[in-house]
């Protein structure tokens, strides 16, 4: 299923995809990457970019919502999942999605195969099913607003805490 093309670090993927989808639905497809347990950073910043190309064709049309990119932080994680928006064919086929991780310099790190993905006429396996495309973007900027104003209140919290004497 995942073929290892000398990633300087050893990462785990973690992909959401229908593996039965329904002819001519739309589904979101996210990718994922977390650092092995026992990898170890060998890079002087702390961050490495990963960015993400599709393969999907006969079986889905796809085009990317946002940015294509995994950023990776040293210590573990990322900053969220590259997201694409997958439209099933118009016929019942079997196959596979290739997703191919490429570096900051374009250069092919590591190869995935998802094997057996099926559209069909009907499917009871329909992870993620969407509307559209601006369903999806609205949803992405709603969550990411979240997340900064989750993110400025904490600071805020902390920054009181330590103020007041009460942080560790």
């Amino acid at each position: 299923m995942y073929e290892n093309r000398h990633l300087p670090i050893s990462v785990e993927p973690m992909i959401s995809y229908p593996r039965k989808a329904q002819v001519g639905k739309n589904y979101l497809m996210t990718i994922d990457l977390q650092l092995s347990k026992d990898s170890e950073w060998h890079y002087e910043e702390e961050e490495y970019p990963v960015h993400c190309m599709l393969e999907t064709s006969p079986l889905f049309s796809s085009k990317p919502v946002g940015e294509a990119t995994i950023v990776l932080h040293r210590f573990g994680g990322s900053y969220g999942p590259a997201k694409f928006l997958l439209k099933a064919a118009q016929i019942e086929m079997e196959g596979k999605i290739k997703i191919i991780l490429v570096n900051r310099w374009g250069v092919p790190i590591r190869v995935l195969r998802l094997d057996k993905v099926q559209v069909r006429q009907q499917s009871n396996d329909s992870p993620k099913l969407v509307i559209d495309y601006e369903e999806v973007q609205t949803v992405s900027k709603i969550t990411n607003w979240i997340m900064k104003g989750l993110g400025s209140y904490t600071d805020g919290a902390t920054k009181q805490a330590e103020m007041l004497g009460m942080s560790s």
